[in-house]
């Protein structure tokens, strides 16, 4: 185990709280200069919508869901323009997408469970169930458009609903 590791796994974490606190500065700071480069109509914004997705896919990786998810939510703020300015280029599309479903992963991979039926009564779990079964009705639907837009359509069907998981 090298130095960083057992730094960041340490019992006082120290050193994780503080990468943690600067992530979050450099998280704030960058969406105050989002707002900036917006008013000012400069051409960088393009490039500075990079600096959200990278913080929060380092954020992703090193803390937990509940440390991470003010980095998602201001990320959730800017990630439509951020596929304008890009031109709804493929990989601007998906990132966000990505991200989503790294985020509620690391949660369901962690506490072993999709759904805590402790903290859910039980008229929401059956209502999310028929969701769900209604979502691989669609899918085998045989007269659908393609599979891609059932992929597609996870994002609004399905990613709230994990999105609400993975905070309750």
């Amino acid at each position: 185990m090298d130095y960083l590791q057992a730094t960041m796994i340490s019992p006082d974490g120290k050193f994780k709280q503080r990468l943690l606190n600067l992530i979050l500065i450099l998280n704030y700071t960058a969406i105050l200069i989002t707002f900036l480069l917006n008013f000012l109509g400069l051409p960088i914004l393009k490039y500075h919508y990079l600096i959200h997705v990278s913080l929060a896919i380092v954020a992703i990786f090193l803390f937990d869901f509940s440390q991470v998810f003010t980095i998602l939510l201001t990320l959730f703020f800017i990630e439509g323009q951020g596929r304008i300015i890009w031109e709804y280029a493929s990989w601007s599309r998906i990132i966000f997408d990505s991200i989503v479903f790294l985020s509620v992963l690391k949660v369901f991979i962690s506490s072993k469970k999709i759904f805590d039926s402790k903290k859910l009564p039980a008229p929401l779990i059956i209502l999310i169930v028929a969701h769900f079964f209604w979502y691989l009705v669609e899918f085998s639907n045989l007269y659908s458009v393609s599979y891609f837009a059932f992929a597609a359509t996870s994002k609004i069907y399905i990613y709230p609903l994990l999105l609400f998981a993975a905070i309750a």
